[in-house]
């Protein structure tokens, strides 16, 4: 009998946790379905703020972007929320504005 229950304990040891708690049944167990977002303002005032990305709204990249005018994509306000929070894509950057979204996002959280 022993031997029984040090099994059942291992198996159970064993099994992946139970998909619940805010976890997408679409997803792989223990994958949050989350997005990272951040604001983007027509406030221009931080501009000059080497967290801040100021996109031209005339660029090609901000049209790909789904932007429609001049913004900031301030990283001083990032977030993750839940994808089914998400509507439908609207836009993705390009690999160039990325990579100057993480120097922006290296430069507000102080790290080189």
């Amino acid at each position: 009998m022993k031997a029984k229950i040090v099994d059942d304990i291992a198996a159970r040891r064993s099994k992946p946790p139970e998909n619940a708690g805010g976890r997408d049944q679409a997803h792989p167990i223990g994958r949050l379905a989350t997005a990272s977002a951040s604001v983007v303002t027509g406030n221009l005032a931080g501009a000059d703020d080497p967290a801040c990305l100021f996109v031209d709204g005339s660029a090609p990249e901000a049209t790909a972007a789904g932007l429609s005018r001049d913004c900031l994509i301030s990283c001083y306000l990032w977030t993750l929320m839940s994808e089914d929070r998400l509507r439908e894509r609207i836009g993705r950057l390009s690999a160039a504005m990325q990579a100057k979204l993480d120097k922006c996002l290296k430069a507000a959280l102080g790290t080189p």
